[in-house]
């Protein structure tokens, strides 16, 4: 689930910006996803983008797997959906897990 007070400005997009802070409990087990616009917005080639409703997807896990098969997931299923198309921008993935 998204992170509530998500939806602020870009991080580093403006100068001298003040950013609001909160603060977001994380049990043993739980992992933070954190990535790029470019995640969401890889196209293929009919233009259709990934999606947050495809990442989501991609992210709904059972179990308690590693970071290192969370990102294999997402780089993988991105790659499988882009099937090649030119990208515009950057796709960059972080995982941290809590043990």
């Amino acid at each position: 689930m998204p992170l509530a007070g998500g939806d602020g400005v870009v991080l580093g997009i403006l100068a001298d910006q003040v950013y609001a802070e909160s603060v977001t409990e994380m049990e043993s087990g739980d992992f933070l996803y954190v990535f790029t616009d470019g995640v969401t917005e890889a196209f293929n080639a009919d233009r259709e983008a990934f999606s947050e409703e495809r990442l989501a997807q991609c992210l709904n896990l059972d179990g308690e797997p590693e970071a290192e098969k969370i990102l294999e997931r997402v780089r993988s299923s991105v790659a499988s959906f882009v099937a090649g198309a030119d990208q515009h921008d950057d796709v960059t993935s972080l995982v941290v897990k809590r043990l």
